[in-house]
């Protein structure tokens, strides 16, 4: 099976920061900054480019931790696919699963919290490590061995199409918390997700 989101998704991380076929821009909405209205004074300030400007105020490690966390949500989200794809479920005749996911995208964080198991939460959230690596993107890293091994646990002892159900959803609930709390766009991404799926054969009620 393909990667579920492909190679064309936009995910919107901050106010400014868009990432799209791998590439980071940095966007502003608008026809002008409301900031030279209400400030005029920073038009006295030093004349940056967006890059110059990252650099000062340091952004690169922070950059780095979301686009760590970026790949956890996907491969949190590829999981809940090849449990709908790869297993018979959609073959089955399922066609409550991406109703699910359509649902889940259009929760907040608090309702979606409600969704998932609480040792799972704690498992994202609070991880317990055995080694707790000094920089950020060696916590992730670690972190992101833990879910997965978390994950072949769980996988490993599912046997009916109600249990690998349950699974996907909540699992995608997982995803779409985590791209909540990373600054993505959720719902976008479950309406992107739904119709990879529905491209590669699942249906929706």
């Amino acid at each position: 099976m393909q990667r579920a989101p492909g190679t064309t998704i936009g995910l919107p991380l901050i106010s400014l920061r868009q990432i799209q076929n791998g590439t980071a821009e940095y966007i502003h909405e608008g026809a002008e900054f409301p900031c030279l209205k209400e400030c005029p004074e920073v038009l006295g300030l030093p004349k940056l480019t967006v890059e110059e400007y990252l650099v000062g105020q340091e952004t690169a490690l922070f950059e780095q931790a979301q686009d760590a966390y970026l790949e956890i949500m996907q491969n949190l989200a590829d999981i809940s696919f090849e449990l709908l794809l790869d297993t018979g479920l959609s073959e089955s005749g399922d066609t409550e699963t991406l109703q699910v996911w359509r649902e889940f995208g259009r929760r907040n964080l608090t309702a979606l919290a409600k969704e998932i198991p609480d040792e799972w939460l704690d498992i994202l959230m609070v991880p317990e490590l055995e080694e707790q690596p000094g920089e950020a993107v060696g916590f992730i890293e670690a972190h992101d061995e833990l879910l997965n091994k978390k994950i072949q646990e769980v996988v490993r002892g599912l046997t009916t199409f109600d249990s690998i159900r349950e699974t996907a959803k909540w699992m995608m609930a997982l995803a779409l918390f985590l791209a909540h709390a990373i600054g993505a766009d959720a719902k976008g991404l479950s309406e992107h997700w739904i119709d990879i799926a529905k491209s590669h054969g699942a249906k929706e009620s």
